[in-house]
This record gives structure tokens, C-alpha cells and sequence, in this order.
């Protein structure tokens, strides 16, 4: 090893998770070379000669190294764990779409120095070493940049998006360089030495921990899909394939049986498929390559002129979906992720000077978020047409496909409300979907049930600082323990006399017990 480094280049060390701990550690655990890994990197900068020293740096998908080699240079070397994505096409389609990015538009993007996606090679893992990419992160100077700046910051990314809207494609899926390991009949040709092939998110594929596919209902059906018809039968056979054979014991009635969950999805399809006859999901179906997570941390500038993108990184998992399926995606640059604490004064409410900052933030979060708008209608109208379509329309194709690991009650109430808008919505025909008034009050209870596990979970998240897995960093995983199990007994103690009301707050605890 040409350097002396203080870190586990093979095990996950940023954090903890307050639910299957030990199944998520698991997950991110890769077993490699990290000499040789390191001298791949050596060998793709000229005259490097030897590394200097590394800094370890993971996020939930992938592990990288920062490398600073002896010829004055930085590159990066980053190596996927499992939750990523089926295992080749993840990073063959990460390298391939980043290529075709860098052919086909202007977008900076970091040049790719070497990679793998044959795990055989001789480091013992994927990998992708690239350039380190020029610049600032946006979100380490995005607090000093002043409103006009980052008005302007936000016109420079919506053209970049541009880009990315202006390009066509024959198909749904994911992009790929030639390779021997995708058969033929999953490849739709695109241009010059690509194609499109399987989507490699892990929406079809079994890649987080507890998540599984059963193909006897219906086969593995994981594109490229040449229709939307074809994609949209497409996310409800992967809905299907998440259904296990038999009910686990215990299971929460509001998440519904195996036999419920397929019912329901089968009828589903019925709805879908009505709806995507609709003039406005017809004109926001096409295929469309975007960046699925364009964040301050994920966008490069130049610290003279931060309204100058210099780079755009993790292209990982950017795959051909229909532009419906970005109707929530606003980048964090136009929203507040602050959050703000009531400072008392003498009155007892918020000082004078806090309620100006506040005030003078929200004023520029709005101003961002108008800026956002006006680009996408002036230059990506699909993109901007999907964020602006009533969303009971566009909502039931993004959450069939996960209403086993979400419950049945979720995907039922989006069916449920489309039904009570048909008219109003302007959609032809009757509604294929609607209960009986029974069956309308039993859906009402479980919808209960639903809302209470989603706000218990929002609500504990928000108060350990944490997400919908539990993940937190390291530095506070023994506390955020300590206080899960009090809340935890706390939960338990408002159901302890009842043994149906017991097993129910068991049920909807969203953490280990």
C-alpha cells in the first residue's frame, strides 16, 4: 500500500439504523482489494506514481475514496453496495449515461478514468474512478450567496435541464454501452455504441434488505419497454413481484394480505390503464433522461461566480422514466430544509431579529421556487406540465409498485380518490374502481390505521432527526437508541390493558422493538 490510512475501506462506519441494523451494515459491507483498487487509480493519472493520502466518504448507495495522487491531482474512487442496484447494470448504465450525457449536451460532468462493472476483476468489486470535479459544492456556499445569485444559480440549472429535456428516445429504461452480459432480446438500439436496456432501479429489482421477487404470479418484467402501455404494465407486474406467496404472520391489516394485495393491483392495472388514455398523461408519458437528484450537494460551482455550474455528479441510477414520474422532484435549492426554533424574548415569542430572517428566507425560498417555474415552462414544458397535472392523476402510477412495502391501504386510497374526482377530473367513461359503502367505511378504518403509522413515523424521524429508515450518524446512534426505546414504552404504555390495542401499537411502531 503506497499510503497509511485511518479508516475500513470495507466496512459502513457513517452511521446506524433504528430498523434492521444489522441487515443495513450488511448491505453496505464490500469485500475488495483496496490496494489494488488503489493502484487502478494511480494508473489512470499520468505520472501519479503513488497516492499521497485518501479520505473515506459514504452516502446510502455507494462508498468513495478521495484520492490525492503524488502528481498534484484528485480522483475519486467510488464502489457500489447491493441497495444500489442489480449488480453490473448499475454501474455499466451509470458509465454508459454519463458518456452519452457528456456526447450529447454541454452539462459538466466529471470525466471517467477507469471503471468495471465484473466484480471478478482484480480489484474484487465495481468500481469508477473518476476526475474530482472542479469548484465548490453549491451547498457549502450556498448560505453566503445572496438572492439575485441564487436566482441566477437556478436559471444556469434549469438550462442544463433543458439539455436533458430536448433529447428523445425510443424507449423506457436504462442506458448501456454494448456488452455480452444483456441479452439481445432486452435491447433497443439507440445510437453509436449505446442501447437501451433493463431499468436498473431497484423499483424491479430485490436490492435493499427484506425486499424479495416472486415471478410465479407473473415473469420478470424489467424493460426496456418500447410503449408506455408496455411501462405501465410494467410497474404493476413489478408491484406483483414484490407479493409474497403467503401473509407473514403479524402483518398490520391496514398493509393487507398477499391475496389482497394482488387483487388490488389487478385491479389497479384496470384504472391505469383508463387513465393513461387521458390527453394530459398522454402529452407527459414520453421518455425522458433526467438527474434524479439534483441537490446543492450533487451540483458543483465556481466559488468567484457561484452562479456558474462547473459540475453535476451521481448520475447513478438516471434512467429513461416518463416525465409524470418527476412530479415532485424540486431541487432543495427551492425549498427550505431550515429548520427554525422559536427564540423567546422578554414577551415570551420570537425576537424582532428572528422573525426577520425567517421572513427574508421564506421570501427567497419563494423566489426560487417562481425562478424553478419559469425556467421548466419556458424550457422543459413536459417537465413542467407533470409538476402542474392534478396529481390524483400522476400519483397511482408512482405507488402501485410499491404497495406491498407500503401497504394496500395507500395505493387503495389513490384509487378511492380517483373515483370520487372522475367526473370532476374530466376523465372519460365511468371509473373501472369503486367500493361499496361498506367497503368504503372498512377502507375509512384502515385509512385511519395508515395515516396513524405515517405520522407516528414522521413524527419520531422528525424528533431523532432521522429518515423513514431510521439512519443516523454515528456520533449519535447510542443516544438516538436510548431515546427510541423511551418512546417506544412510552407508545406501548397507552395500549398495555388492551391485548388487540397492544398488538396494534406493535404493529404500527415503524422501528425495532
Amino acid at each position: 500500500m503506497s499510503f497509511q490510512y485511518d479508516f475500513d475501506p470495507h466496512e459502513y462506519t457513517s452511521g446506524c439504523w433504528l430498523r434492521a441494523d444489522a441487515a443495513q451494515r450488511d448491505a453496505r459491507r464490500v469485500r475488495f482489494d483496496f490496494a489494488t483498487l488503489c493502484q487502478k487509480a494511480i494508473n489512470s493519472s499520468p505520472e501519479a506514481q503513488k497516492v499521497l493520502r485518501g479520505v473515506k466518504v459514504e452516502g446510502n448507495f455507494n462508498r468513495a475514496f478521495i484520492l490525492h495522487l503524488a502528481n498534484g491531482s484528485k480522483v475519486v474512487a467510488r464502489i457500489p453496495f447491493s441497495v444500489a442496484g442489480p449488480p453490473r447494470l448499475v454501474t455499466n448504465s451509470e458509465v454508459a449515461t454519463i458518456a452519452y450525457v457528456r456526447e450529447k449536451t454541454s452539462i459538466p460532468v466529471p470525466k471517467i478514468l477507469d471503471w468495471s462493472d465484473d466484480p471478478t476483476n482484480p480489484s474484487g468489486t465495481e468500481y469508477i474512478i473518476m476526475e474530482y470535479a472542479p469548484g465548490v459544492q453549491l451547498h457549502e456556499i450556498w448560505p453566503q450567496m445572496d438572492s439575485l445569485q441564487h436566482m441566477r444559480c437556478i436559471q444556469s440549472l434549469t438550462l442544463l435541464v433543458k439539455e436533458l429535456h430536448d433529447l428523445t428516445f425510443p424507449a423506457y429504461g436504462s442506458i448501456y454501452f454494448d456488452n455480452d452480459f444483456i441479452d439481445t432480446a432486452h435491447r433497443i438500439p439507440l445510437n453509436g455504441n449505446f442501447f437501451i436496456g433493463p431499468h436498473c432501479s431497484s423499483r424491479y429489482f430485490p436490492c435493499y434488505p427484506g425486499d424479495q421477487r416472486i415471478y410465479g404470479r407473473r415473469p420478470p418484467n424489467q424493460g426496456p419497454w418500447g410503449t408506455f402501455d408496455e411501462f405501465r404494465r410494467g410497474l404493476v407486474d413489478a408491484g406483483i413481484s414484490r407479493v409474497p406467496d403467503e401473509t407473514p404472520r403479524g402483518r398490520a391489516d391496514f398493509r393487507g394480505s398477499a391475496e389482497a394485495n394482488v387483487e388490488l393491483l389487478t385491479k389497479g392495472a384496470v384504472v391505469l390503464e383508463a387513465i393513461s388514455r387521458d390527453p394530459r398523461i398522454g402529452n407527459i408519458s414520453a421518455p425522458l433522461l433526467l438527474h434524479p437528484d439534483l441537490h446543492k450537494r450533487n451540483i458543483f460551482v465556481d466559488p468567484k461566480n457561484p452562479t456558474n455550474v462547473t459540475a453535476v455528479i451521481d448520475w447513478q441510477s438516471t434512467c429513461l422514466d416518463p416525465a409524470l414520474f418527476y412530479f415532485q422532484d424540486i431541487p432543495d435549492l427551492c425549498s427550505s430544509t431550515e429548520e427554525f426554533y422559536q427564540q423567546p424574548d422578554s414577551d415570551g415569542g420570537r425576537s424582532p431579529e428572528e422573525t426577520a430572517r425567517q421572513d427574508t428566507s421564506a421570501k427567497d425560498v419563494a423566489i426560487c421556487r417562481q425562478t424553478w417555474d419559469v425556467g421548466l415552462r419556458g424550457w422543459a414544458p413536459r417537465l413542467y406540465a407533470a409538476q402542474k397535472t392534478d396529481e390524483s392523476l400522476t400519483r397511482p402510477f408512482r405507488y402501485c409498485y410499491s404497495c406491498w412495502k407500503d401497504g394496500a391501504t395507500g395505493f387503495r386510497n389513490e384509487l378511492v380518490e380517483l373515483y370520487q374526482k372522475w367526473n370532476e377530473l374530466g376523465l372519460d367513461g365511468s371509473p373501472p374502481y369503486h367500493l361499496t359503502a361498506e367497503e368504503l367505511a372498512e377502507h375509512a378504518r384502515q385509512w385511519n390505521d395508515f395515516q396513524d403509522a405515517v405520522n407516528l413515523r414522521n413524527g419520531i424521524a422528525q424528533g431523532l432527526n432521522t429518515n423513514e429508515e431510521g439512519w443516523v450518524p454515528m456520533e449519535n446512534c447510542e443516544t438516538a437508541k436510548e431515546a427510541t426505546a423511551e418512546l417506544l414504552e412510552q407508545w406501548l404504555a397507552t395500549a398495555r390493558d388492551d391485548d388487540i390495542e397492544m398488538e396494534k401499537a406493535k404493529q404500527l411502531w415503524p422501528f425495532d422493538c
